[in-house]
């Protein structure tokens, strides 16, 4: 029975900004990530918008042995 212990992990993921190295310029990214992901990327960076809150459903199941792909079709 699935409690309180069996949630998938959130994703807690920001649109954000940052400082171009080569022109200075800030540049808009073009994907969101969780925060110390960003801070370790960029130097100069800063958050944009509201988080995105995501239910990391692979990690969570990711010792099935049922999300295996199936085999390809011979031509």
């Amino acid at each position: 029975m699935p409690g309180p212990l069996h949630l998938p992990p959130l994703l807690i993921l920001f649109p954000f900004r940052f400082r171009d190295t080569l022109t200075g310029n800030w540049m808009r990214a073009r994907c969101v990530a969780e925060r110390d992901v960003i801070a370790t990327r960029y130097a100069e960076w800063e958050i944009v918008g509201p988080p995105e809150i995501r239910a990391d459903l692979i990690a969570a199941d990711s010792g099935s042995e049922f999300r295996k792909c199936p085999p390809k079709r011979a031509l």
